[in-house]
């Protein structure tokens, strides 16, 4: 839950941006909230916008 990419750009269980975490209602910095809300705020960001977020991984992804 607490890991950062190389760049410090993307953070969390999902690699949020911070701009996206906060446009989901999260606090902070991604990577510093539980893995729980990590969670939850993946669930929201998926049913708003499907797998496009994620562009690597995304496909198996399954709702």
């Amino acid at each position: 839950p607490d890991a950062v990419d190389a760049s410090g750009t993307y953070g969390g269980l999902y690699q949020f941006d911070t701009r996206t975490w906060q446009s989901l209602g999260g606090r902070g910095r991604p990577q510093d909230a539980p893995a729980e809300e990590q969670t939850y705020r993946a669930q929201q960001l998926y049913a708003r916008s499907g797998t496009s977020p994620w562009p690597h991984c995304g496909g198996r992804l399954h709702g």
